[in-house]
This record gives C-alpha cells, sequence and structure tokens, in this order.
C-alpha cells in the first residue's frame, strides 16, 4: 500500500511538471500576440489617414480639371457668341451707314414742278419722301438702339470674359502647383511610403492570420490544460480518499492481526489441558477459513 501511494504522488508530480511549463508559455504568447496587434493597429491607422489624404489630393485634383474644361467650354461659347454679336453690330453700322447716306441724299434732291395739271403729283412726292425719311429716321432710331443694347452686352460679355480668363488663369495656376506638388520629391517619397505600407500590411495581416491560427490552437491547448486540471483536482481528491480509506484498512487490519495473536496465545494455553484436543482442531479448522490476507 505504501508503495502503491509513493507511485501516485510520483505520477502526480510529473503531471504537474508537464502541463505548467505549457500554460507559462501561453502567457508570454498572449503578451507577444497583444503587442503585434497593437502594432497592426497602428500601421492601419496611419494608412487610412495617407490613404485618405491621397484621396482628398486626387478629388482636389480632378475638381480642377472638370471646372477648367467647363471654363475652356464656356469660353469658347463666349467666343462664337461674341463674334456673332460682332457681325450684327457691323450689320447694324452699316445699315445705319446706308441710312445716312440715304437721308443725306434725300436732303440734297431738288424736285421741279412741271405744269399745272401735275401740280397735285409734284405736291404729292415731297410728301412721300419726307414719310419715307421719317420712317427712315425711326428706323434709324430703333438701330441705334439696338445697337446700343448690342453695345452694352458686348460690353458684359467682355467683362465676363476678362472674368473667366482670370479664373482660368487662377485654375491653371492652382493645376500647375498640383502638378508640382505630384511631381515633388516629398510627394513621391509619400507615395512610395504609401506602398511600402500597403505592402506592410498585407504582411502583417498574413502573420495576423496565422498568429490567429496559432491563438486558436493554443486556446483549445489552453483548454486541454484546464480539463486536465481539473481531472488532476479530481485525482487527488480521490487519491486522498484513498488514503484515509487504506489508513481505515491498515488500522483494521492490524486490529485482526492483534486478536488472532491473542487467540492463538489462549489456544496454545488450551492445548495444554486434557480433554480439549477435539476442541483445538475444530477451532484450528475454523480460523484456517479465514481469508489468507489475514493470515
Amino acid at each position: 500500500c505504501c508503495c502503491c501511494c509513493c507511485c501516485c504522488c510520483c505520477c502526480w508530480y510529473k503531471f504537474i511538471l508537464h502541463f505548467y511549463p505549457s500554460a507559462f508559455l501561453l502567457g508570454s504568447w498572449r503578451q507577444n500576440s497583444s503587442n503585434s496587434e497593437v502594432e497592426v493597429m497602428n500601421l492601419r491607422a496611419g494608412l487610412s489617414d495617407l490613404h485618405l489624404k491621397h484621396k482628398s489630393l486626387v478629388r482636389e485634383l480632378r475638381k480642377h480639371q472638370d471646372t477648367d474644361v467647363k471654363n475652356k467650354a464656356e469660353l469658347r461659347y463666349l467666343q462664337v457668341e461674341l463674334e456673332s454679336t460682332i457681325r450684327e453690330l457691323e450689320d447694324s453700322n452699316n445699315k445705319l451707314a446706308a441710312l445716312k447716306a440715304e437721308k443725306d441724299a434725300t436732303k440734297g434732291t431738288f424736285f421741279p414742278v412741271l405744269n399745272l395739271g401735275s401740280k397735285q403729283v409734284a405736291n404729292d412726292r415731297p410728301g412721300d419722301k419726307q414719310k419715307d425719311l421719317q420712317d427712315m429716321e425711326s428706323a434709324l432710331k430703333e438701330s441705334m438702339a439696338q445697337s446700343s443694347f448690342r453695345l452694352q452686352e458686348l460690353k458684359r460679355l467682355y467683362e465676363e470674359r476678362i472674368d473667366i480668363l482670370k479664373k482660368l488663369s487662377n485654375l491653371q495656376g492652382t493645376l500647375k502647383n498640383v502638378k508640382s506638388i505630384s511631381s515633388s520629391r516629398a510627394f513621391k517619397l509619400v507615395k512610395e511610403e504609401l506602398e511600402k505600407c500597403k505592402a506592410d500590411v498585407i504582411q502583417y495581416q498574413a502573420l495576423f492570420e496565422k498568429l490567429q491560427v496559432e491563438k486558436d490552437k493554443l486556446l483549445w491547448k489552453e483548454r486541454e490544460v484546464n480539463v486536465r486540471n481539473d481531472l488532476g483536482d479530481v485525482f487527488r481528491r480521490s487519491l486522498t480518499t484513498a488514503n484515509s480509506r487504506i489508513e481505515e484498512l491498515e488500522t483494521e487490519i492490524q486490529r485482526q492481526t492483534d486478536e488472532r495473536k491473542l487467540i492463538e496465545t489462549k489456544l496454545e494455553e488450551a492445548s495444554k489441558e486434557p480433554g480439549r484436543k477435539e476442541i483445538i482442531s475444530n477451532f484450528k479448522e475454523f480460523v484456517s477459513s479465514f481469508p489468507e490476507d489475514m493470515n
């Protein structure tokens, strides 16, 4: 029984020495995994900031390009409109010059009176000419009003064109600045750093996935260790109960042994008395019927 207890204790100590180092390694791996996760999160945050800045620059560049295209289209439209207005103004000037020339020619015209029979005709022709002259003056005034309106419209279009040219110049300057920024060494370095960060993120992502798999494996091992620890606790409790039972049985065996020795002593004393041999032989048979463990 003592040998059995020693063997059980040795097995228990080997069990503890075998599994506690694994638990220590698990704690160390957890700390390293936590540090790696923090580093990956920091890299992701930096990459996200760089990505947002890059998107902002690209969006601003596209906005300037769209504005430049729009302004060029509007400028072409205004140029066509200006040419049309200039042609209309030239037509109006030509008509005005023709009307002035006709008016001057009318003022110098002489209408002779031939005779009395043609008096009514002679009197009517100057009236018709006067009416035509008034119509021409009205048309001239209307043409001058239209020319003045066209001139004001032309001035407005010219001012708008100047403003558009200024805006276009500013946009071209901004576009040059953007291009200079895009071609600058700092921008190239940032772009290279961004590509490097992307590669690092991919690498760390693969490493993180690998660590996640290892983490899952270690979690299963940790659960297995916990189960084995629970089994060890059950084993210790069972061992304690068995030791108590062994002590009780040893006490009982010792008591039975003492009783047997006492009976044997009494038998030896009784065997010396006459007439009791038969009783002693029967009693020995009875004693021999005891279990062998009690012999």
